[in-house]
């Protein structure tokens, strides 16, 4: 029989057991490695779905003043306090908590959908490495977000996977920047999306869904994360699968003015219809890995 092992070999052991993905989340906050990071993807949009109805729809025009201040109003960008409340005289901002504040108090903010996947993301950095190495990755890379492009510890995490459809600004970009054509023009409409994502995505990727005829006043898109089994989480629709969240894009294409021969949830006409861009990001794991260290 072999001999029992040490005790603190036994708790160093325990102490590397990933948490298990129905465990509260506070079991997260502390564990480096604590969840695989597609595993964490998937809670913390279930999690952001859960609070759809108190977290506001819009373009970027809220968060708590507790940790967050408005860095650039022209792109929404947002960048973490150096210390709480509105004149930086509190104790300072822990990069883990901030993140974690819109689930705790979505009421607070107002947000469109490229940030709400980016809040996801890092919700599922922060569960997969524990708050203390979030935190010590937000020292070294001040931790901003907003509409635009990848930024901060995003930028560093996630990498294009075909890099020959989006362009750079892929989140939050405009249906243009999905060309050359057939990704975009009128033969698009027949384009069969469901083969794209079973051939490439996998649980965690973040997607763009492009409008392929808009017009002016047309929504141009909607960022979403893959979830896995045709799910899909984007904000303010919550956990859809692929067909759900394109019927639901399509009620929402236009806000122009209504057209009683094309009924719509919103009453708009219809502009539609919604595809996918066949490109997307995935987090680079290794990268992730050494964040904090």
């Amino acid at each position: 029989m072999a001999a029992p092992l040490p005790a603190a070999v036994v708790l160093a052991l325990l102490a590397a057991v990933p948490a298990r993905a129905d465990e509260p989340v506070a079991s997260f906050f502390v564990v480096r490695g604590g969840l695989p990071f597609a595993q964490g993807v998937k809670q913390s949009a279930q999690e952001l779905a859960s609070k759809e109805s108190a977290l506001g729809f819009s373009f970027n025009t809220k968060f708590n003043p507790q940790y967050w201040k408005l860095v650039d109003a022209k792109s929404g960008k947002w960048a973490l306090r150096a210390r709480e409340g509105e004149n930086e005289d509190g104790p300072p901002v822990s990069a883990s908590r901030a993140v974690y504040d819109v689930l705790a108090h979505p009421e607070l903010y107002s947000i469109e959908c490229a940030t709400a996947i980016k809040f996801a993301l890092y919700l599922a950095v922060v569960k997969n490495l524990g708050s203390a190495a979030f935190d010590a990755a937000a020292a070294k890379t001040p931790l901003e977000i907003g509409y635009g492009p990848y930024e901060s510890l995003l930028g560093k995490v996630l990498k294009r996977g075909l890099n020959d459809a989006a362009s750079a600004e892929f989140p939050g970009m405009a249906s243009a920047d999905c060309k050359p054509s057939p990704r975009c023009d009128g033969a698009a409409d027949k384009r069969d999306d469901s083969a794209f994502v079973d051939a490439q995505l996998q649980a965690g990727d973040a997607v763009y869904v492009v409008n392929l005829r808009p017009t002016a006043r047309a929504y141009q898109g909607e960022n979403a994360l893959f979830l896995g089994d045709a799910r899909f989480f984007g904000h303010p629709f919550g956990v859809k699968t692929e067909p759900q969240i394109q019927q639901e894009l399509a009620a929402y294409w236009d806000r122009g003015p209504a057209d009683s021969t094309v009924p719509t949830k919103s009453g708009h006409v219809r502009n539609g219809p919604p595809g996918m861009v066949y490109d997307y990001y995935r987090a680079d794991l290794g990268v992730l890995n050494l964040l904090g260290r």
